[in-house]
């Protein structure tokens, strides 16, 4: 549901939120977002309060429904699928990413790993050491495939739901391997030419 000003909102999935510097990586987001007609919505804006809570518990749960509910405003999920605390993107922002594309919302993906995916699992999980099971690769200590699409930049779920944001909007083939942008700039970009197409509402960026 765009503002009162017809610009769309913009939720920003991540690890961000993990950063010292949380909040100030936040303001940087939404102001390169308000300069092409954006509003940027981040999982702390929601300021909930700890001490409200005598179990942590109920405080995990809050946090939770809150940032549920920012989705269900937000036009446009941009998630940083950077790999998090392993070779793949946090499982918190891949939840969020499910839940906006059921909600048929527009996905935008960013990481600053150029790798494939498959190249990280093979390095990170295995230190190099997989085999070759007919078609398959599977790591030597414990057998396991290692999913390997050429040039994905993560789960094959979470490019899917990008490579549909792309499709049902810009049109054409999007090619799977590059539909994870480079950069949370080359990321807005994208957001803003998706959203165009769809609504035609936006000034182009300067």
């Amino acid at each position: 549901m765009p503002d009162v000003q017809g610009r769309p909102y913009v939720y920003l999935a991540g690890p961000d939120v993990f950063y010292p510097d949380a909040n100030d990586r936040a303001e940087h987001m939404k102001e390169f977002l308000a300069e092409r007609d954006m509003v940027g919505l981040f999982p702390m804006d929601s300021k909930i309060d700890p001490g409200q809570f005598s179990d942590a518990k109920d405080f995990g749960i809050a946090i939770g429904n809150a940032n549920e509910e920012m989705m269900r405003k937000a036009d446009i999920i941009i998630a940083n699928v950077e790999p998090w605390r392993g070779p793949e993107a946090d499982d918190g922002t891949a939840y969020e990413v499910g839940f906006m594309a059921a909600q048929g919302k527009l996905v935008v993906l960013h990481s600053n790993d150029p790798r494939p995916f498959a190249d990280r699992v093979v390095e990170g999980i295995y230190g190099g050491k997989v085999h070759q099971d007919g078609p398959l690769r599977r790591g030597d200590s414990d057998n396991m495939m290692i999913e390997d699409f050429p040039g994905f930049a993560d789960n094959l779920m979470l490019v899917n739901a990008a490579v549909n944001s792309m499709l049902h909007t810009l049109g054409g083939k999007p090619d799977p391997a590059t539909a994870v942008q480079r950069s949370f700039r080359d990321a807005v970009n994208l957001a803003h030419d998706m959203y165009n197409k769809q609504n035609l509402r936006l000034r182009p960026p300067t």
